[in-house]
């Protein structure tokens, strides 16, 4: 895998019939959502061998400023008179608002309205018409993003503590971890985490996984790499090695093929 190749986090790339290929599923398309596990799809990600996770992050909620609401217990409480933006659905924003309510049990799956865009810069451009109220966006720096760019939006909630994204203690209103008042909100997070990671197909044979495996964790180790991540608004942060993401994945199946997850996800994506 040349430096070249590898430069653009978003797409992971795989070696199979000895030719290198980027793919258009990146990140939490490809590995980490629930209809890449638990509906049909033409391959099983829990059976392709990770490589690595370029990021792991927080998601966040971002909330018009209009709505008046004030406290995180508000803002459950208002769940059924906001209308929740989405990139489409199944994508990212819409699985985990509705797990945000099948984790935690705050309120029911059936108080959320959803408006379903295509893709972020058309839920973005939803939210400063007034069309959406709220948008669970991954990663946090993207949910900073989207509200730095819409006047009458806050970035609200950041589902983590503080430590893995001090950077955004001045914008958000609220850390997860803070907030007692909503049970298994940490379970929440850790279910939701952002990854970004790279796999392989099954049948790439033990050697050239193991370099893959390899050049992976020097590459997010090389300043100069990390600085041109950072360049192209695609930082590395939180990396992991390729047991911690298998670690995860074998998690979230676990969790999203079981009630009361399943049926959510199956009764949402029908």
């Amino acid at each position: 895998m040349s430096r070249g190749q590898a430069v653009e986090p978003a797409l992971p790339a795989y070696i199979t019939n000895r030719r290198i290929h980027t793919g258009c599923c990146s990140g939490i398309p490809s590995a980490a959502l629930p209809p890449q596990i638990v509906t049909e799809t033409a391959y099983d990600i829990t059976e392709m061998p990770p490589i690595g996770a370029m990021v792991r992050d927080p998601n966040a909620l971002v909330l018009r400023s209009d709505t008046g609401i004030e406290t995180f217990n508000q803002f459950i409480d208002s769940i059924s008179e906001l209308t929740f933006g989405t990139q489409g659905v199944g994508s990212a924003a819409h699985t985990v608002t509705l797990m945000l309510s099948a984790v935690t049990g705050a309120f029911p799956v059936n108080r959320l309205q959803f408006v379903h865009y295509a893709g972020t810069s058309g839920a973005q451009t939803g939210m400063a018409r007034g069309e959406i109220d709220a948008m669970i966006v991954g990663t946090v720096s993207s949910a900073a993003q989207v509200a730095a760019s819409v006047d009458s939006a806050q970035l609200f909630c950041v589902f983590s503590s503080p430590a893995n994204a001090t950077e955004y203690e001045r914008q958000t209103q609220y850390y997860s971890s803070a907030i007692d008042s909503v049970p298994d909100l940490d379970r929440y997070a850790e279910l939701t985490q952002f990854i970004r990671m790279l796999v392989t197909p099954p049948e790439v044979p033990a050697e050239p996984l193991s370099a893959l495996r390899n050049a992976f964790s020097k590459l997010i180790e090389d300043e100069a790499f990390r600085q041109e991540a950072v360049d192209r608004n695609r930082p590395i942060t939180n990396p992991g090695n390729y047991e911690t993401v298998a670690e995860t994945l074998r998690d979230r199946a676990e969790v999203y093929g079981s009630e009361p997850l399943r049926g959510v996800f199956n009764d949402a994506f029908s």
